[in-house]
C-alpha cells in the first residue's frame, strides 16, 4: 500500500481534545431506520504529540502514534472481512507500507497507544464449486503464495489480473473486476490487506518490468491469457445457444443434477459468471439433458 502523500500535522486547523465538534447523525423522518450526517464532516485532533483524523464521528487514520516497540508511526482504521478495527504497518519501505498488523488504539487526551491483537485475521479460502477458478489455484499454489509475499510481484498480479482475461488449460475462462482483483492478491499474500491496498492504492511502478515474470507462474498453474476479441466471440456464441435453449418449455428439476454448479467466488460478478448461473438455471428448469448439461462447456467454449 502507498503511503499517504501528506502529514496529518500540515493541517493547520488541529482541534485539542474535547473540543465541540459541529456535525452529528440525525434519524430520517417516519420509520426509517437510516441516518443522515448533519455539519462538519471532517476534522483532525491532537493527543500530545499524536494526531488522530475523523471522519463522520469515526476516527480513520493517526500520525505518530506509540506503536508496541516504543517507536511512532502511522495506523490506519479499516475493514478485513467481517472485522473493522485499527492496523499499523507490519514493514515499510521508502513508498510503501507492507504488511499490516491489526490492533487496538487507545485514544487519550494525551497520548494515542496501539496494541496488537493477540490473534490476526485470516482469510477462509475460496470455495471448490467444480468450475475451472483462477482464484482458487492461486490460493492452492504455495509458489505463487510465496512469490506473492514480494510486493513486486503482488502488484503485477493485480496488474495482470485486472488488464486481461485468462483461459485454463482444459477450457475454463476467468476474469473479474478491478476490486476483486486487489481483494483476491491481497487474500493470497494473507498480510493483513484488503482490496483498497492494490485499487485504491497501489503503487503501479513496483510491477515494473514484473509481467513476464507472473505469466510465467500463471503458466504453471494452467493458464494463459485470452485476447478481448476471443472472449467477445465466446461470449456471443454462447449467448445465442442459450437463447434458444431458454425458450424450451420449462420442466422439473432432474434427479441426475446433483453435482450443482453455481457461481461462486470472484468470479459470480463477472460475465463469465452470469453465463454460467444462466446454464445452472437452465438445468434446474429441466430444459437440459444430461448429455447436453455434460457437454454444455466444451459446446460453449467456456
Amino acid at each position: 500500500m502507498q503511503k499517504p502523500d501528506f502529514s496529518l500535522s500540515q493541517h493547520n486547523d488541529i482541534l485539542a481534545p474535547g473540543t465541540t465538534i459541529h456535525g452529528r447523525w440525525v434519524p430520517l423522518e417516519g420509520d426509517s431506520p437510516r441516518r443522515r450526517w448533519e455539519g462538519m464532516e471532517r476534522w483532525t485532533t491532537r493527543h500530545g504529540v499524536a494526531i488522530c483524523a475523523w471522519h463522520r464521528g469515526t476516527p480513520v487514520s493517526a500520525e505518530n502514534v506509540r506503536l508496541p516497540n516504543g517507536t511512532r508511526g502511522y495506523v490506519g482504521h479499516t475493514q478485513f472481512g467481517p472485522i473493522v478495527g485499527w492496523r499499523r504497518p507490519e514493514r515499510e519501505t521508502e513508498l510503501a507500507f507492507d504488511g499490516w498488523i491489526f490492533g487496538n488504539v487507545e485514544i487519550t487526551d494525551d497520548d494515542a497507544i496501539f496494541t496488537d491483537a493477540p490473534a490476526q485475521p485470516v482469510v477462509a479460502p475460496p470455495l471448490d464449486w467444480g468450475y475451472p477458478d483462477l482464484e482458487c489455484d492461486l490460493w492452492n499454489s504455495p509458489s505463487i503464495r510465496e512469490q506473492c509475499q514480494d510486493q513486486g510481484f503482488a502488484m503485477a498480479l493485480y496488474e495482470a489480473l485486472v488488464s486481461r482475461h485468462w483461459r485454463q488449460i482444459d477450457g475454463g475462462i476467468w476474469h473479474c473486476t478491478n476490486r476483486n482483483a486487489g481483494a483476491i492478491v491481497a487474500e493470497v499474500r494473507g498480510r493483513g490487506e484488503n482490496y483498497h491496498d492494490y485499487y485504491w492504492r497501489g503503487l503501479p511502478e513496483l510491477a515494473a518490468g514484473r509481467e513476464p515474470e507472473v505469466e510465467t507462474a500463471l503458466a504453471q498453474i494452467g493458464w494463459s491469457p485470452l485476447e478481448d476479441a476471443q472472449l467477445h466471440t465466446i461470449e456471443e456464441n454462447a449467448r445465442n445457444i442459450l437463447s434458444k435453449w431458454e425458450v424450451r418449455p420449462k420442466t422439473t428439476q432432474p434427479v441426475w443434477y446433483v453435482d450443482v454448479r453455481v457461481p461462486s467466488n470472484k468470479v459470480q460478478s463477472t460475465r463469465i459468471g452470469s453465463l454460467i448461473a444462466r446454464i445452472h438455471l437452465l438445468t434446474l428448469e429441466g430444459k437440459l439433458s444430461q448429455s447436453e448439461w455434460l457437454q454444455i462447456f466444451d459446446t460453449l467454449h467456456i
